[in-house]
């Protein structure tokens, strides 16, 4: 009988013991599952810091001109001419057409019948 109550006694040891693990357990699941989380906020972080960064690299690319009636990239090897309202309201490259009076107008928003560049 007393063999059986010191069994009894290692038998709510051992399970007292495996209860500590069982929380240790979900606490390495639940700092696991935070990590996860932590990851794909950061990898979402990066995505929008990088897509701000060209926003701010393309703006520091245009070059008004005509009294800002239109704007050229920097980097744009054709220098085609694009409306700058468009530009400033809509952040859109809309490409300005030649009128055959050679003054050029915006088929987007119709801005700037009378643009002479």
């Amino acid at each position: 009988m007393i063999k059986d109550g010191i069994e009894l006694i290692k038998s709510i040891a051992e399970v007292k013991r495996m209860a500590g693990k069982l929380e240790d357990y979900k606490m390495l699941i639940k700092l696991n599952e935070d990590i996860i989380s932590l990851q794909q906020e950061n990898s979402q972080l990066r995505r929008i810091v990088g897509e701000l960064e060209s926003r701010v690299a393309e703006k520091n690319e245009a070059e008004y001109h005509n009294g800002q009636s239109f704007i050229t990239f920097k980097n744009d090897e054709q220098t085609v001419k694009f409306c700058a309202e468009c530009w400033a309201n809509e952040e859109k490259r809309k490409p300005l057409v030649e009128l055959p009076s050679g003054y050029y107008k915006c088929n987007h928003c119709n801005n700037g019948q009378f643009i002479k560049c």
